[in-house]
């Protein structure tokens, strides 16, 4: 464990981005530092003990929870796609029992992409809300009268209603992760927000392949698609899910940076002060496991497989 935790210095520039890095040994770990900001070895530990919060409700109000299972949600989405991409070759193939379990598996991994998406997409929108609601005590002086819900503090903020609060974290930054960090949230909330339709409106979900080959490759690309289709006044619309996935994921890693920021969140991803650092332990291929999720310090690669 000691070895796993053993993660390059260079990494600490960019705390407390939330993300992917790399140990010493090339494997690539999950760290979300916000996690850290209600565990019981940080400083912002007092903020609910002091209110005699820390036991059952900082128990069932963290977002630790919520992160646990996307990060578990996200691997075994990832790890689908990746087995099931280079099945669709089959298809091409002559008739075979190997053929026919090859492409009962592709059916199989198709199926349950598509309940891991839906899963993904309600799993985020509750952790937009945790995020707020959790983290009041370290937020305000008066956090009992503060916003729960982040559809409500976004709006707190643009008029000002934050200030009255009494703020005891950098209300700039604060506001600046509200204001300008949380399309995210529209994005699932909205009235045509993909959450909202999955879970609310009548609509389609279809898990398929495309492939495409440069002139001089032989070799066909093979990428998966999730295309949620809907209508709207009688005319189709189609959202690609994966895409707005990842655009919801690396937004809201921003909004978690930034609410570290605002309440002077110090640490390392080193395995030195580990206790901040916000590592996710779940077994699994760590491709899987950091495939949804950005880098930290560097460009995201080509989506949708880390190879």
């Amino acid at each position: 464990m000691a070895d796993y935790q053993d993660i390059h210095e260079k990494y600490d520039a960019n705390y407390p981005m939330h993300g992917w890095v790399k140990n010493t040994s090339g494997a690539r770990l999950l760290c979300l530092p916000v996690i850290s900001l209600y565990g019981g070895s940080n400083k912002h530990h007092k903020y609910f003990s002091d209110n005699k919060i820390d036991g059952f409700w900082l128990q069932t109000h963290s977002p630790q929870r919520t992160l646990t299972h996307l990060a578990v949600c996200f691997r075994d989405l990832h790890k689908e796609i990746r087995e099931i991409l280079p099945l669709v070759k089959l298809w091409d193939k002559e008739q075979s029992h190997e053929r026919n379990i090859g492409l009962t598996r592709l059916n199989e991994g198709q199926k349950r992409s598509e309940v891991l998406l839906i899963a993904a997409f309600t799993l985020l929108r509750r952790l937009a809300d945790e995020l707020i609601n959790a983290s009041r005590p370290f937020l305000f002086n008066h956090w009992q009268s503060a916003p729960r819900e982040m559809k409500k503090a976004i709006p707190a903020s643009k008029e000002g209603e934050l200030e009255k609060l009494s703020p005891i974290c950098d209300l700039d930054i604060l506001q600046n992760a509200l204001e300008n960090h949380t399309s995210w949230l529209d994005k699932l909330r909205a009235d045509q927000g993909v959450r909202n339709i999955l879970v609310h409106r009548p609509h389609t979900l279809n898990i398929h392949h495309s492939g495409s080959k440069k002139n001089y490759e032989d070799r066909v690309n093979w990428r998966v698609s999730a295309d949620l289709m809907q209508y709207r006044k009688g005319k189709p619309k189609v959202t690609e899910l994966f895409s707005c996935l990842v655009e919801c994921v690396d937004e809201a890693c921003k909004f978690m940076e930034l609410l570290c920021m605002c309440v002077n969140l110090e640490g390392s991803y080193n395995r030195n002060k580990s206790w901040s650092s916000g590592l996710i332990f779940i077994t699994g291929k760590d491709n899987d496991i950091v495939g949804f999720w950005p880098p930290v310090g560097c460009r995201r690669e080509e989506f949708p497989i880390l190879d």
